[in-house]
């Protein structure tokens, strides 16, 4: 991993001799969806000035098996229900890739939503009320806390980078700080009854 002011660069080896890059990076405006080709260039103006091993990544840009390239984006929406219709993970709110946790969410939130409908038979809207009730507050400060570790993935100043460098990388190997810097867990936050004998 390596990260400057504007951007962070992870590099992951994979199998059969594979290397996966993943590149975040400061950028206003638009983003290309469609076209190969500007989001290459787009990747190369936004990166000109890095160092570490991004000039050589961008060079290897054309031989890349596969792209992709997005915002890091949230949803955030007032209501997660409509009529019969109930909305969860990244559907109803995706904290993005900042925050790291979409699949655990999303299976908190199935669990919730399956326990409300079963705890009030016939009934899909008091479900669905208890759902949002006992849900909102929770993805609410997972969103929140997404935007303050956007310094982590692309610093926006010196004064970011030495803190992603000196404290936030390092704090997060001692399992409390950790707990403490990203909140209690899912469990505790949703309110989440325990099975019988665990």
């Amino acid at each position: 991993m390596h990260a400057e002011v504007g951007f962070q660069a992870i590099r992951v080896a994979l199998r059969d001799d594979l290397t996966m890059f993943m590149l975040t990076f400061r950028h206003q405006g638009p983003v290309p969806t469609d076209d190969l080709d500007a989001q290459r260039d787009l990747l190369r103006s936004s990166l000109a000035e890095a160092g570490w091993e991004i000039p050589a990544i961008l060079h290897e840009l054309p031989r890349a098996r596969t792209l992709y390239l997005d915002r890091a984006n949230q949803i955030r929406m007032r209501s997660w229900t409509s009529g019969r219709v109930a909305l969860i993970g990244d559907a109803a709110a995706s904290p993005s890739l900042l925050a790291g946790q979409g699949s655990a969410l999303a299976m908190v939130e199935a669990y919730v939503l399956a326990a409300e409908l079963a705890a009030t038979p016939g009934d899909h809207r008091r479900a669905f009320d208890a759902y949002e009730r006992r849900l909102t507050p929770m993805i609410a400060s997972k969103q929140d806390a997404a935007h303050g570790l956007g310094i982590v993935f692309a610093p926006a100043n010196r004064r970011d980078l030495l803190l992603q460098r000196s404290v936030g990388m390092k704090l997060m190997n001692i399992r409390p700080l950790a707990g403490l810097m990203l909140g209690r867990s899912l469990r505790d936050q949703a309110g989440l009854p325990t099975w019988p004998g665990r």
